[in-house]
């Protein structure tokens, strides 16, 4: 995060030297970025098709710790879609994507989070109960707008969420 907020310190990354994974074959320079790995921030970047998803996914898998936590954003789907099917195999029951359902790729969508809420009961409930709360926010919003007044004495964090409504 301190990366983040203060780009120009440089704080060194939290690497771990493990493999890399053959099933994903790694040319000589992609081997040289995941190698040499040393700040909290990295980037990758470069034109289509030079390798930076085969890149990435050897970064997560051999230099990452399995605790640690990975944010990877794409400008495009077609990128998620390949990264998405290189990690899959090693990284399916931690793996959310987000985006619109239209526009990624089928492996991809299998990762959204409507997707997973299927599979999984516990998030699926959180989801349905989410959603009936939803509901019920909209009747009481229709059914009694401008009739009823928020007490003083209510707490102030009721009085901002039926504000925000």
């Amino acid at each position: 995060v301190r990366s983040i907020l203060c780009p120009r310190k440089d704080f060194l990354g939290d690497y771990v030297l493990q493999p890399l994974i053959p099933k994903v074959p790694v040319n000589s320079c992609q081997k040289v970025v995941v190698m040499s790995l040393k700040h909290a921030l990295e980037k990758v970047q470069g034109p289509p098709g030079t390798g930076k998803s085969t890149t990435i996914f050897h970064i997560i898998s051999s230099r990452l710790s399995p605790s640690s936590r990975v944010l990877v954003t794409c400008s495009r789907n077609v990128a998620i879609e390949s990264l998405v099917q290189k990690l899959e195999s090693h990284f399916s029951s931690s793996m959310l994507v987000f985006g619109n359902v239209t526009r990624i790729g089928e492996t991809a969508c299998k990762y959204l989070l409507d997707a997973r809420a299927e599979n999984d009961p516990i998030l699926a409930q959180l989801v349905s109960s989410t959603e009936t709360l939803r509901y019920f926010c909209s009747v009481i919003q229709t059914e009694f707008a401008g009739k009823v007044a928020i007490s003083r004495r209510a707490p102030l964090r009721w009085q901002r969420a039926w504000r925000r409504h």
